[in-house]
């Protein structure tokens, strides 16, 4: 368990084979972790600004993730075969290269709920990249009582991008000032809308 630490400034920038490239804050892999009240601030990696997490199902509660970077994919956060539950937690000003500038989830199950989604960015301008969160073969995704506010993409849907089948769940949740350049959707790409969305 981690509660209530910041973790900042961390580089993870290494060689892809060796996984040395995942993770600026946080790596975790084969393990179940809990973390509350953890910030994530300025942190950068090839693979999940601000954290990283294989094969490790967590939760993440009452955490922020700020102005963390990748050149590839999952700016604040990636999940890889990891089933996170992540409750009340913002994501502010983070950027990704090609996919979810904030949260990308790699053929995982995550539960989010009451999360903020705030001026993040992918700076891509393929068409099939985007999605300040983006789900990847994530089969029984859930988000509810989220937002997603001022996201910009290069891409397609600014809001949530789905993958390779992916079709989360999606309930009482703001999708507002969301801009995509190329697939002008500012809100879902292919999933469904729980009542209330």
């Amino acid at each position: 368990t981690l509660d209530g630490v910041t973790i900042r400034a961390g580089h993870a920038l290494g060689q892809e084979l060796l996984f040395d490239d995942r993770g600026g804050g946080l790596y975790a892999d084969s393990s179940a972790l809990v973390l509350r009240r953890v910030r994530f601030e300025d942190n950068k990696a090839s693979y999940g600004g601000g954290a990283y997490f294989y094969a490790s199902p967590s939760v993440l509660e009452d955490c922020r993730f700020e102005d963390n970077w990748v050149g590839q994919d999952g700016g604040g956060l990636m999940a890889d075969q990891s089933d996170l539950i992540v409750r009340n937690t913002g994501f502010y000003s983070n950027s990704a290269f090609y996919h979810g500038s904030a949260f990308f989830n790699d053929h995982a199950r995550p539960i989010i709920e009451g999360c903020a989604f705030v001026d993040n960015m992918v700076d891509d301008l393929g068409e099939t990249d985007g999605g300040t969160l983006c789900l990847k073969g994530a089969f029984g995704a859930t988000v509810r009582d989220s937002a997603f506010v001022r996201n910009l993409v290069g891409g397609t849907a600014a809001g949530i991008l789905n993958l390779e089948g992916a079709e989360p769940v999606v309930e009482r949740t703001l999708f507002l000032g969301n801009e995509a350049f190329i697939g002008g959707i500012g809100a879902v790409m292919n999933g469904t809308l729980g009542p209330n969305w």
